[in-house]
């Protein structure tokens, strides 16, 4: 405890909610965020200021040090005092560092919904990337306020060696482009709010390596003017020197932590615009109002975003107190898993370290242990209160497994532990599918790319655990061309009767699903109008407002029976569930090649079931209803599909021709080249099957000078040849 400055000062500023800042890190691979990250620890006394920016306190994994980038969103409570110890002019801010590399993407999502800001860091060369503009979308779909820092202007004056005027171009390119990022996504209020301009002091520009930046403001407030930056780099040539000087200039952490209290809201400012697009309870209910007032005095209510193992505490959860007030002892709901529990211990966390609490309010990220039960997303609420609460909505995670590994232990023997520590890595990582072969007895492990499998053998290695893992297969999903005749069903014991009819979903609908944009279990009537709106062609609103349910985000079923009206909602309800059950284990694996059926659209247009079928479920008679629709589903030009990254290639431009030929090679195709006189920026897109070797072949033709990030963007039609080899 004593290793914490000013721990009392912290703890009473934890009781004031105008007084914490909750806010992430967020940025493409290598903008500079764990290095921000370092010098704004530094600020606050918890590493040394000389080592700020090689330290990486918050890269406490040594997976992540040896690699370099941010695997796991780590999570630190910082004390920012704008004057010594004057508790008036001093701040709580909860940084969250998340991970860059798009195969951790789903812990991005899931820290996005415990803050209210967000700090986006831009590399000044490269630009806002692909990795930049999904992880915006992300934070605005979270209702969350970013803040623009444009990181690594030192390598537009050190290695392209721009003029002062070629610089202010090229920093109002990017705060553009940002902007229409920005646009695209927002409701036009919401815009003129939080758009980024120099003159709303919400943009910093500086060099995280070398510990300077500024607003605009602190650069007129200085009577300074750029050139003043420029000299230091044509004076000075040691990283030491350079450091000193611009940090005496403008110091980066001020310019960074005087921006997080200005422009991002408080808990309580915050909860009053964010609650309506996280939580789907009713506003003005006694839990509503509480959670629209992050009030102390309230209802408990936490929304839980991250699972920890610890060796000594076993599973901690980590989460944002959102009202009320919670202590060790304390009687919580699960409201997910409806069962009770008592928390052990509360946790206020420093990286890798946490510090015992014996209580905390509203506002404030707080770790939890006592229950193996709570998983990501779960809402916990006071045991007191539980019939008057409802859950968040749950956690939409932008990318979806699409590389698969079978794995056992060396030794066999180690097979219970192997499958222990693959279900704790499975409640920790939203990104992680686990499953067996029920005809080899093999394990599968499925995640978003090869770095994040590799990342899962290593840790199960590093629990003692060796592993043998194949080489990775991608997955494959199945579909459909055509649209069905009007089908009709009849159990054999005349226990279900059901006529309906079968097609494929429009590409518009499809890549809404793929975004996070739609998501029918929740905002059901907001999904309809977003369906209207961009997906118009395919969808009427009697449609929209006709769909019951999605099955692994891909496919839609629609009651178009006419039986979901006046006294039949309450059986409605049943029969819905009954339905999405029949047609989630149908689709589960199609008749090609066993992988899961994708994209269809699934219209009931009448049913009968009777009372008994209803009440057991569709188990009776799940294998007839697949013979049948197999059989039909053939009839619909069934085919296989498969995932599509989109690419992004930094490089030189002498390698612009070597890089776009390497894509095509392999499948891909080129959608744009961007260059200046030194630099390319190429997008394309490339099946993921063609990306396993891809690395070294990237490498050797470019001599090392190209950084390149994927991430999914659709699925495609297989070639003949690799179809008749996939079903065969």
């Amino acid at each position: 405890m004593a290793r914490v400055k000013n721990w009392e000062l912290m703890l009473e500023l934890m009781k004031r909610i105008e007084k914490i800042r909750n806010v992430g890190i967020i940025a493409h691979i290598d903008h500079g965020k764990t290095t921000l990250s370092d010098i704004l620890l530094a600020k606050s006394g918890l590493i040394s200021k000389s080592i700020a920016g090689e330290a990486r306190a918050l890269d406490y994994l040594e997976e992540e040090q040896k690699r370099g980038i941010t695997i796991k969103a780590a999570n630190i409570s910082l004390l920012f005092e704008k004057n010594s110890g004057e508790q008036e002019n001093s701040y709580i801010i909860n940084l969250i560092d998340t991970p860059g590399h798009v195969d951790f993407s789903g812990r991005v999502t899931r820290a996005l919904r415990v803050i209210d800001g967000c700090i986006v860091v831009v590399d000044a060369v490269e630009g806002c990337m692909v990795q930049t503009e999904i992880l915006t979308r992300q934070a605005l779909s979270e209702s969350v306020k970013p803040i623009l820092f444009i990181n690594k202007i030192d390598r537009l004056i050190k290695e392209l060696k721009l003029t002062e005027e070629k610089v202010q171009a090229r920093l109002d390119y990017i705060i553009q482009t940002y902007n229409k990022i920005l646009k695209n996504v927002l409701p036009r209020d919401l815009y003129e709010d939080w758009e980024i301009k120099p003159q709303k002091n919400n943009v910093i520009f500086g060099s995280a390596i070398h510990h300077w930046g500024f607003t605009f403001n602190q650069m007129v407030n200085s009577g300074k003017k750029f050139g003043s930056i420029i000299e230091i780099y044509d004076k000075f040539e040691k990283v030491n020197e350079i450091r000193r000087v611009g940090y005496e200039l403008f110091p980066l952490d001020i310019a960074i932590l005087s921006t997080i209290v200005d422009c991002i809201p408080d808990p309580k400012q915050a909860q009053k615009y964010r609650i309506g697009s996280i939580w789907k309870g009713n506003i003005d209910s006694e839990a509503g109002k509480d959670l629209l007032n992050c009030n102390k005095k309230g209802m408990t209510i936490i929304g839980i975003n991250k699972i920890m193992k610890d060796p000594h505490a076993g599973f901690i959860a980590i989460g944002r107190i959102f009202s009320g007030i919670i202590k060790t002892g304390d009687k919580l709901f699960l409201m997910n898993k409806k069962s009770e529990f008592r928390p052990l211990n509360l946790y206020i966390y420093m990286g890798a370290s946490k510090y015992p609490i014996k209580q905390l309010e509203a506002g404030n990220i707080i770790g939890i242990s006592g229950s193996s039960d709570i998983t990501i997303g779960e809402t916990l609420i006071e045991a007191k209160s539980k019939e008057k609460g409802t859950p968040f909505e749950k956690i939409i995670y932008s990318q979806d497994p699409v590389v698969t590994v079978s794995i056992e232990p060396y030794h066999p023997r180690e097979i219970k532990e192997m499958v222990e520590i693959l279900e704790e890595l499975d409640q920790e990582d939203p990104n992680l599918e686990i499953n067996v072969n029920k005809e080899t007895g093999e394990y599968l492990i499925s995640g978003i790319g090869e770095l994040h499998l590799e990342l899962v053998e290593k840790d199960i290695e590093k629990k003692g655990i060796k592993v043998i893992t194949t080489e990775p297969m991608v997955i494959h999903v199945e579909s459909i061309e055509e649209k069905s005749a009007i089908l009709e069903f009849m159990a054999e014991d005349n226990s279900l009767f059901i006529k309906y009819q079968i097609e494929p979903l429009d590409s518009d609908t499809l890549q809404l699903f793929q975004k996070g944009i739609i998501d029918y279990d929740q905002k059901k009537e907001e999904n309809s109008r977003i369906l209207l709106e961009r997906a118009s062609d395919y969808w009427t609103e009697k449609d929209t407002q006709s769909i019951i349910t999605t099955i692994e985000k891909s496919n839609m079923i629609i009651d178009r029976s006419n039986k979901n009206s006046g006294a039949a909602v309450k059986k409605f309800t049943k029969e819905n569930e009954f339905f999405t059950e029949l047609f989630r284990a149908t689709l589960k694996k199609g008749p090609l090649i066993d992988s899961k059926i994708f994209g269809l659209k699934i219209t009931i247009l009448d049913y009968q079931i009777q009372e008994n079928l209803l009440n057991l479920g569709p188990i009776m008679i799940l294998e007839q209803f697949k013979l049948y629709f197999y059989s039909i589903y053939k009839d619909c030009q069934p085919i296989i599909l498969e995932p599509i990254y989109k690419i992004q290639i930094n490089t030189l431009v002498d390698y612009i021709g070597k890089s776009t030929n390497l894509i095509e090679k392999n499948r891909g195709s080129i959608e744009n080249i961007d260059s200046d006189s030194v630099y390319a920026n190429i997008t394309g897109y490339i099946p993921v099957s063609e990306t396993f070797n891809l690395a070294d072949e990237m490498r050797s033709k470019t001599s090392g000078w190209a950084l390149w990030q994927t991430i999914l963007s659709h699925w495609s039609k297989v070639p003949r040849n690799i179809h008749e080899n996939l079903v065969n």
